[in-house]
């Protein structure tokens, strides 16, 4: 139970770093939601470089090591798809273009992993492949 009620309040946050990102994205505030995805990342405990960085194989098998659930891993990518959008209105196009890769990878990643079916995550997905970003 203990450990139920710790993914849900991690959860929560993360629900809420998306949601504040999305509040400043919609206006505008690019250098605030970038700020938003850097605290996500501290949530985690991981630098953004090192996810970015480590093969998305080697990545999942570290957050699995280190008890991550699936939900926290879909965030993960949730939340690299969301600072990729912002990169690419600030003309960082190729350091978007790094977020949206290793994000599309572990979504679908997860997608073929993963016992739970997540329409969300389903979305990001088809969201990337619209987009036409290719796996790493």
């Amino acid at each position: 139970m203990i450990q139920k009620d710790y993914i849900e309040r991690i959860l929560e946050q993360l629900n809420g770093f998306l949601l504040a990102m999305a509040g400043h994205k919609e206006r505008d505030e690019f250098e605030l939601c970038l700020d938003q995805a850097k605290h996500a990342y501290d949530s985690f405990n991981i630098d953004r470089t090192f996810i970015l960085s480590t093969p998305t194989e080697e990545l999942l098998q570290y957050l699995n090591e280190h008890k991550f659930s699936s939900q926290e891993i879909e965030r993960l990518g949730f939340i690299l798809k969301e600072e990729g959008d912002v990169l690419q209105e600030l003309g960082q196009r190729s350091e978007a273009l790094e977020n949206y890769k290793k994000a599309l990878d572990l979504l679908l990643t997860l997608s073929e992993v993963d016992k739970t079916y997540s329409l969300l995550r389903e979305e990001y997905i088809n969201n990337l492949n619209i987009m036409e970003i290719k796996r790493n």
